[in-house]
């Protein structure tokens, strides 16, 4: 079990500032949202991610995953095939620079950018394991695995609203390069235990969030999800996700993650 601080997480800190006190902390990683660091992305110095790279690593950490990875894109959109020529270059683009980062995660959110309208539930599974299917490649090549976050409609989601949905297009897709991922805030705003969730299937990578990414932990109750996940043997990453909070408001919500889980190794 690795332990992981998204870059969401502490708003306008510059992440050199971070950095050190992340790992001080005893955690092992950062989860990137990539315009939060370099808005133009298209057009930034692929030598600045290089830079950033090695800023993580010598600072003993490394990049859990990539998050919000067609944040500023909504042209992009899952059902609107006319755009997916334009989309599948956009993500394999996102997947190089995972793999420059040293991510080995990317993970699909993007709840505005999938929605699916009077599609059922079925064809648009099929449709969007279509598509997917066109990104096998490259994450294969990259050596990265896509994990399919359930999004709340309160984030402007209609599609993959919870574990069971991104449990059955994972499963259609069929590829160990798609993956079912947990986000806990995202689960209690559908009226899902991710408890519940976890004992389902193992994902492959979760976010420790609360409902409208609110400070932790809060008023939720993560304690039978943390005994679940400390006995399981789990292996993947523990992220924390926050939204538009201060550095020291960050760090806390990583302390008390860690101090809730034990000491980390």
């Amino acid at each position: 079990m690795k332990y992981s601080l998204s870059n969401l997480s502490w708003g306008e800190t510059p992440i050199n500032q971070m950095l050190p006190r992340i790992k001080q902390i005893g955690f092992h990683g950062v989860e990137i949202a990539p315009t939060a660091i370099w808005p133009e992305i298209k057009s930034t110095d692929a030598s600045l991610f290089k830079k950033m790279r090695y800023l993580i690593e010598d600072n003993g950490l490394e990049v859990s995953a990539l998050q919000s990875l067609l944040y500023g894109n909504l042209d992009y959109q899952l059902f609107s095939r006319g755009t997916w020529l334009m989309m599948k270059s956009h993500l394999e683009f996102m997947f190089t620079l995972a793999k420059t980062l040293g991510a080995s995660v990317v993970v699909f959110g993007s709840p505005r950018n999938r929605l699916k309208g009077e599609l059922s539930k079925e064809l648009a599974h099929e449709i969007a394991a279509e598509f997917f299917a066109t990104l096998l490649p490259s994450l294969e090549r990259n050596n990265l695995v896509m994990t399919l976050e359930p999004n709340a409609s309160e984030y402007g989601a209609d599609y993959l609203l919870n574990y069971s949905d991104v449990r059955q297009l994972s499963s259609l897709i069929n590829s160990p390069h798609i993956s079912p991922q947990i986000d806990t805030g995202c689960l209690w705003m559908v009226g899902e235990e991710p408890s519940s969730a976890f004992r389902s299937f193992t994902p492959h990578h979760i976010h420790i969030s609360n409902p409208n990414l609110g400070i932790l932990p809060g008023e939720s109750n993560f304690k039978e999800l943390f005994s679940l996940i400390r006995d399981s043997g789990y292996k993947g990453w523990l992220v924390i996700e926050t939204l538009g909070n201060s550095g020291d408001a960050a760090i806390e919500a990583a302390q008390w993650l860690r101090d809730e889980l034990g000491k980390v190794k």
